[in-house]
């Protein structure tokens, strides 16, 4: 912004109508008056109360160019610490932007090892689905066989303990007589006996020494009757024990299988997660480390356009410093002639002017003499 000063002023009061805007536009004035003013311009651009009388006053001349050194200094001063600030943040920017490649970098990377162990994953989850699939349905189809295993061996120890009672009974050796008979009765009534040998059964309850030749012919046909029951379940047993042994290893191995996979499938859900986990904390330093670019990036562009406008400002004294010296240059040089000559430029201006306009005087003489001519010549015509 430029700020009016007195000479200034008296040179838009001396020449009437012209309208001050810019040292280039000024109307009727010599290329050395218009030199002048935009000096003069350049010098109140700086310092807002410049005029021109400080040029005839050495002291404030003085004064005026250590003002503009100083104002110069401060200038080089800025643009030193505003150039530092900006390789300060250019190196910043750099710095922010190699993190920000390297989490980009190490983002990729993760994410290449967590599509490999989402598929390790599923794999593994799929085996085990498989796996368990398979034992189910093994378990359901073999769970008839079993059962019908389970039912021998236990139809086996049924008949050992009922060949004990038996052993006993025929011994006649029971605190229980009564309790005993009954239930080895009920067993030969189970596996089938005639009705008869399991009635002729409570001769057991007569001692050894009072039994008769049909008592012993009914212990033979028990004894018989139990002998091949047991034969009859054993038989049964041998004949499906491969079945079973090859059943029981398949179930043994697939219960194995089932958790190896299980053990499998746990790893695996456990990498995935730890590598997902990474994969968010990259993301997240991603996106801190895009706002902190975006930061320095931003500071470091107010740094230049302030650089920018400090360059101005430097540039503006620059110009000031030189309008200044050509200013007092033109009043040293000067300073020899009349008091005519040391009055400011703007008086000067006016009074060149002035003498190469026409005088009133002279105007108004050539509006008389006009008429007074053209009288005499219509006369003289006249009268000859």
């Amino acid at each position: 912004m430029f700020w009016p000063i007195p000479f200034f002023a008296r040179l838009l009061t001396s020449v009437g109508s012209a309208s001050y805007s810019s040292c280039s536009t000024l109307p009727n004035f010599s290329p050395l008056a218009m030199a002048t003013s935009c000096d003069m311009e350049k010098v109140a651009a700086v310092l807002s109360d410049f005029n021109s009388e400080v040029l005839a006053d050495e002291a404030k001349t003085k004064d005026i160019q250590n003002q503009l050194i100083q104002c110069s200094t401060s200038s080089a001063e800025a643009k030193k610490a505003l150039e530092e600030r900006t390789e300060l943040l250019r190196s910043k920017v750099e710095e922010a932007a190699a993190a920000l490649e390297n989490s980009q970098t190490s983002e990729r990377q993760v994410l290449s090892a967590l599509e490999a162990k989402v598929k390790t994953l599923m794999e593994t989850q799929a085996e085990l689905q498989s796996v368990e699939e398979e034992k189910t349905k093994l378990e359901s189809s073999s769970q008839a066989e079993l059962l019908v295993t389970k039912e021998l061996r236990e139809a086996k120890v049924k008949n050992v303990s009922n060949e004990d009672v038996f052993s006993s009974l025929v011994a006649g050796t029971p605190e229980d007589m009564e309790e005993k008979l009954s239930s080895l009765k009920s067993y030969l009534q189970e596996i089938g006996c005639e009705k008869t040998l399991v009635c002729a059964a409570q001769g057991l309850s007569t001692p050894p020494e009072g039994r008769g030749d049909f008592d012993q012919m009914a212990i033979n046909c028990i004894k018989e009757e139990l002998l091949e029951k047991m034969q009859q379940v054993e038989a049964q047993l041998s004949a499906r024990a491969p079945g079973e042994k090859q059943l029981l290893a398949e179930l043994l191995g697939l219960e194995a299988l089932h958790e190896i996979c299980v053990q499998k499938a746990k790893l695996a859900e456990e990498a995935h997660h730890q590598v997902e986990t990474e994969m968010k904390g990259f993301k997240n330093e991603i996106k801190l480390g895009k706002h902190h670019l975006k930061q320095v990036t931003k500071e470091l562009e107010a740094v230049k356009e302030k650089w920018q406008v400090e360059e101005q400002k430097a540039s503006t004294i620059q110009e000031a410093s030189a309008a200044f010296d050509r200013l007092n240059a033109d009043t040293t040089k000067t300073s020899g002639t009349t008091t005519e000559t040391l009055e400011p430029p703007a008086k000067r201006m006016r009074m060149e002017e002035i003498q190469d306009e026409p005088t009133k005087e002279m105007k108004l003489e050539a509006q008389v003499a006009s008429p007074a001519r053209v009288r005499v010549s219509t006369g003289g015509d006249h009268h000859r």
